[in-house]
């Protein structure tokens, strides 16, 4: 006696009865899904199981180089009494990452706790007006999501702990951090640590008194200079109009240390007088000598071909009666004395400076004080390379942008027809105060490549 056939069973005879078992075959197969921004830790293999019946019976290494597929092949779908078997897989540990399994695709999301801390530092000389406490926003992708008080106690640090590194798409989140606003106090942040530096705003007043029994050659002008901690910030032309007086307002009133600036007057040489300060007043008494002094200020960042000296002259009535040599030895000042005040016929001298002619600077005056401001001009040109087997879908024209200082200030269009070259000429090597420009070069995006700027050449 012998079964006919029957799709899907095996046929058992035992003497005159006939036993059929489901048989078949099946398999298993997924695919592994990364949430983590294409994080660069991202493991190079992971490993999966096969369960069947809640017990590993295989198990299947998975990369990227069959798209993070795997298949399980020419599986037994039925044990020996013809019951389904449960097949079932499970990823084996992944650092850093949370498994979860739908059907038998894998998705691995990227998962970590961190702490943001910093420290406050105060910037005001040990202000006695400094506040007890201040309070520290932290932001998550922009928004405040917590706030810390910040005392003394803690030595003016804080910590953000066990915060989320992650969104549920396993996409880092941005934390920063920001100060809620204190009086007096402008806030500065640096990674995570915050500096507080005193602010306000203070002005300079002061009168100028003529001890020259109206002399009829009195000047109708003075100059006034502001000195900051020693420096020329400002000058003003003070006249009869406002009855000689002068005010130098919204002076900032410490400096990036928190420190109080230490403000001076100091009228601009006036030929024929004696001129003396008195706290921010100013009184100028009529003598028979003078002299011209002045100071020699270089703006050139300390440029390294700035010459050891320069030659100062000395204009009378527009001729050149004298000439000094000025060097760093006498920081850069120069003093020209004993000088005759007026002419034979009792008429003032005008007295002039002027520098002599030095390479590489533009020379302007203030008064008697000398400015030579480093000038020059310079170029930027690079090449093109493309790092794309020849691809046909290469774009004919790109288009690079010339940073000065951090911000475009122009723009080329590079093709083939120029060897994918590009040069920039005439561009100014140094601003007005003499430090030389950073120039740089940014290609402007271009679709399906990666720019890489080496030095001024942009390979893709």
């Amino acid at each position: 006696m012998k079964e006919q056939p029957v799709a899907g069973y095996e046929s058992k005879v035992s003497g005159t009865d006939i036993t059929n078992t489901k048989v078949g075959e099946t398999k298993v197969e997924g695919t592994k899904t990364w949430k983590d921004d294409n994080a660069k830790d991202r493991p190079e293999m992971i490993k999966v199981d096969l369960l069947q019946n809640g017990k590993v019976v295989d198990t299947k290494e998975v990369t990227a180089e069959t798209n993070w597929k795997y298949t399980f092949e020419k599986l037994q779908a039925y044990d020996a009494n013809g019951v389904a078997y449960k097949y079932e897989v499970k990823e084996q540990p992944v650092a850093g990452y949370e498994s979860k399994v739908s059907g038998t695709d894998i998705t691995n999301t990227k998962v970590a706790k961190l702490t943001v801390e910093g420290t406050k530092t105060w910037n005001d000389n040990n202000a006695t007006d400094r506040p007890s406490t201040i309070k520290v926003d932290l932001l998550q992708n922009g928004k405040v999501v917590d706030t810390k008080e910040v005392t003394a106690a803690t030595n003016w640090k804080y910590a953000f702990a066990d915060v989320e590194a992650y969104d549920a798409n396993g996409v880092a989140y941005k934390y920063e951090v920001k100060e809620q606003p204190v009086a007096g106090y402008q806030s500065d942040v640096h990674g995570y640590d915050i500096t507080n530096t005193k602010v306000g705003e203070t002005k300079v007043e002061g009168t100028k008194t003529w001890n020259d029994n109206n002399a009829t050659d009195r000047p109708s002008t003075i100059k006034v200079d502001l000195l900051q901690n020693g420096k020329v910030v400002d000058t003003k032309e003070v006249t009869a109009e406002t009855n000689w007086k002068y005010t130098f307002e919204k002076l900032q009133a410490y400096d990036a240390n928190g420190v109080a600036y230490k403000y001076e007057v100091k009228e601009q040489a006036v030929a024929g007088y004696e001129s003396k300060v008195n706290g921010t007043d100013i009184t100028n008494t009529k003598v028979g000598e003078t002299k011209v002094e002045g100071t020699k200020t270089w703006n050139d960042n300390n440029a390294t071909d700035r010459p050891s000296s320069i030659k100062v002259d000395l204009l009378q009535n527009g001729k050149v009666v004298d000439t000094k040599e000025v060097t760093a030895a006498s920081e850069w000042k120069y003093m020209f004395e004993k000088l005759q005040a007026y002419d034979a016929n009792g008429v003032a001298y005008k007295y002039e400076v002027k520098e002599q002619q030095v390479a590489g600077y533009k020379s302007e005056l203030k008064g008697y004080d000398i400015t030579n401001t480093k000038v020059g001009k310079t170029k930027v040109e690079g090449t093109k390379t493309w790092n794309d087997d020849n691809a046909k879908d290469r774009p004919e024209m790109i288009q690079v942008d010339l940073l000065q200082n951090g911000t475009v200030i122009a723009t080329q269009e590079v093709s083939k027809a120029t060897g994918w070259k590009y040069e920039f000429k005439d561009l100014a090597a140094y601003d007005e105060n003499g430090v030389a420009y950073k120039y740089e070069v940014k290609e402007q995006p271009v679709a399906g490549y990666e720019s890489k700027v080496l030095t001024s050449q942009i390979q893709k």
